[in-house]
């Protein structure tokens, strides 16, 4: 009981409680939470990439100009 185990229990207890409670009215998509999937992590992926070839790009640039600029 000193770690929480008990508070943590019944929080999850109520937790279910609602789930298993919810209208019919939540159902329709009017609920203002949705499931989060890979697919929506699509353009940050692309972002990141981006990034990823533009500083590959600068660096190659930079190597290049300090060899022939000797």
């Amino acid at each position: 009981m000193e770690g929480g185990l008990g508070e943590r229990y019944w929080a999850q207890l109520k937790h279910e409680a609602l789930l298993r409670g919810r209208t019919k009215s939540d159902e329709d998509g009017s609920s203002m939470y949705f499931v989060f999937k890979l697919s929506h992590m699509g353009p940050a992926f692309s972002v990141l990439g981006f990034g990823y070839v533009c500083s590959t790009i600068v660096l190659i640039a930079e190597c290049l100009h300090k060899l022939f600029s000797k």
